[in-house]
């Protein structure tokens, strides 16, 4: 009976630790933006923690701001005639991801800024991301985090730029679980196939028993 009670406990132990449980999420980032001509200069500040830390079940998100972005240039360039300049020429930007946990790796979100004027009247910059990225983990590899970056058009204003922090964006960062990696112990098959043999092990030994066998 007490070696029934100890499988029993063996199994409740192992479907225990099979269930969901919050994986750590902590990452660095930077920012890496087109600063100088030719092009919009854009300038970023940091706006989340560095490192963010957060705690997800598979299947979760969490949204937060990131960074902001602006400019300083108080018009775009353009002509009469030749229509907008370097300033609405897309630049790159990109966000690179440290991920310090669950483990170390890397991950990058690119995308582009620039500027746009509506018949000379309205300017402003825009960013664009061209998609979502993401980062896997686990030994088998199928620890799976996602990270969107929001789009944001700033420093909109009339017959010009309005320039400045804060007429800048706040770009926003959603942060994912798509599924927690699988456990790095013994393969769910494997302990399948031992407790079936700790079973016929225990059956032997209660047979054995009752025939007068074992005392």
């Amino acid at each position: 009976m007490k070696m029934l009670g100890a499988i029993g406990g063996f199994a409740a132990l192992m479907f225990v630790s099979a269930g969901a449980h919050a994986v750590t999420i902590q990452s660095t980032y930077s920012v890496d933006a087109n600063a100088v001509d030719p092009g919009l200069q854009i300038q970023t500040a940091e706006n989340a923690a560095n490192p963010f830390t957060y705690n997800l079940l598979a299947g979760q998100s969490v949204t937060f701001d990131l960074f902001d972005i602006w400019t300083n240039e108080n018009s775009l360039d353009f002509g009469l005639f030749s229509g907008c300049g370097a300033d609405c020429d897309p630049k790159p930007i990109s966000v690179s991801f440290g991920f310090l946990m669950p483990e170390n790796g890397q991950s990058t979100v690119t995308g582009t800024t620039q500027g746009d004027f509506d018949a000379l009247i309205s300017q402003e910059g825009e960013l664009r991301w061209d998609g979502p990225q993401t980062f896997s983990y686990g030994a088998n590899g199928d620890g799976l985090i996602e990270v969107a970056l929001s789009d944001e058009d700033f420093n909109t204003g009339l017959f010009g730029l309005d320039e400045g922090r804060g007429a800048g964006a706040t770009v926003q960062a959603s942060l994912s679980l798509l599924n927690d990696a699988s456990p790095m112990d013994v393969p769910e098959p494997k302990l399948i196939g031992l407790l079936g043999l700790m079973l016929i092990a225990t059956g032997l030994v209660a047979r054995q028993r009752r025939d007068g066998r074992i005392g």
